[in-house]
């Protein structure tokens, strides 16, 4: 989640970091995608690299184990 409030102004980053701490601990996962799709409907236009780094983290599933093994790497991260 880190890496994703680098693109987002420091003004910003404690409502940010709160929203994304919501979807990561949502232990339903169409809960988590639902806000998901929120904070990237939200910050889009103006912070289009959080979306997108956010969207690119969906690799790994709500409960941070990833989807497959092409993002095996990422586990640690």
């Amino acid at each position: 989640m880190r890496n994703i409030l680098a693109y987002v102004p420091q003004s910003h980053t404690d409502t940010g970091g709160a929203r994304l701490c919501l979807i990561r601990k949502k232990p339903e996962e169409k809960t988590a995608g639902t806000l998901k799709k929120d904070f990237c409907r939200e910050y889009e236009n103006s912070y289009p690299e959080a979306a997108e780094s956010l969207e690119e983290g969906c690799a790994f599933k709500v409960t941070g184990q990833p989807e497959n093994s092409e993002y095996k790497h990422l586990e640690a991260a």
